[in-house]
């Protein structure tokens, strides 16, 4: 059992130096474990900076039950895997059809042959729950050495896993998004303009760039303090990203200075700079001053006026 373990665990490193997609992992250890344990039924929940779980792996388990779980907030009552994160500790959920703290599922998953639950928490060295490591019975029973044993080996390699693809997303953030404002910044939307425009050989796309100026942000920042302009400015981002929605890329040039990138044709890029002026008008609020900022914009479209970024 040992070896096999060990196996388990060289294949799980082996496939983060590949960097091998976290979902794609988790689902592969899910399945590994229930190849060496074939009386449990596997989990892998990860917990959000909200305190929700998300669902990462459970490849055995019927459907309704990653659907019903994805978004809640973890708890004491929140079926095994919430209590487990809630509480930092690992929780047995027996008798799951009857139990209250798995309403909505409880009563399906007995039908559907689960009838108690591990679920152990995956704490990373700073001591925030990651997520849950779950193992699903379908005997009312207590986990035996050998599960133990595995659990000890995954929730480590899990953890491990996640880490790693936490500090991924981090980095990620720093180079392609800006730190006020939460918008991706220049470097991101090079990236993405140039592969769209890279894949529009025969130059059918339509696309309007808008360069907004905000007017004056530097008297706002002389008059009530950098804290309340980085408010501002932060609110204005936010405004504009609703204003463009699904439909396009909002992005912060450099200081208050936003690009937006949109589907649209002269005509309609007009209509969009008079609505972006429009919805700056309206007064923003913060600290007990209310501010409008006027802005202007600037548009260039593709392909008539320029056919990569720099010339837009």
């Amino acid at each position: 059992n040992a070896k096999r373990l060990q196996v388990l665990q060289r294949e799980v490193l082996e496939a983060l130096a590949r960097d091998v997609p976290l979902v794609e992992l988790m689902t592969s250890i899910c399945s590994q474990v229930e190849a060496l344990a074939p009386d449990v039924v596997c989990s892998v929940l990860a917990v959000d900076t909200e305190g929700c779980l998300r669902p990462l792996a459970a490849p055995s388990l019927p459907s309704f039950v990653s659907d019903t779980i994805d978004g809640l907030a973890i708890g004491p009552n929140v079926g095994a895997c919430g209590a487990a994160a809630f509480g930092k500790k690992d929780v047995v959920s027996r008798n799951i059809g009857a139990n209250p703290a798995w309403a909505g599922i409880g009563e399906r998953l007995s039908q559907s042959g689960f009838n108690a639950c591990w679920s152990t928490p995956m704490i990373m060295r700073d001591g925030k729950v990651a997520g849950t490591f779950a193992f699903y019975f379908a005997q009312d029973c207590d986990p035996s050495p050998w599960h133990r044993q595995i659990v000890d080996t995954c929730v480590h390699l899990c953890g491990i896993a996640i880490e790693r693809d936490e500090a991924k997303a981090r980095i990620n953030r720093l180079v392609y998004f800006d730190a006020l404002t939460g918008l991706q910044n220049r470097a991101s939307l090079r990236r993405k303009l140039d592969d769209r425009f890279s894949r529009d050989a025969k130059r059918q796309t339509r696309t309007a760039f808008l360069c907004v100026d905000i007017d004056r942000l530097k008297d706002i920042n002389d008059a009530f303090g950098s804290p309340v302009g980085d408010a501002i400015l932060s609110a204005a981002a936010r405004r504009l990203a609703d204003h463009v929605s699904y439909r396009g890329e909002v992005c912060r040039l450099s200081g208050d200075a936003f690009v937006i990138a949109i589907d649209a044709d002269r005509e309609e890029a007009g209509r969009h700079a008079r609505g972006i002026i429009e919805t700056l008008l309206e007064p923003f609020e913060t600290s007990g001053v209310a501010l409008p900022l006027s802005s202007s914009v600037g548009i260039a479209l593709y392909p008539e006026d320029a056919q990569d970024v720099d010339g837009l």
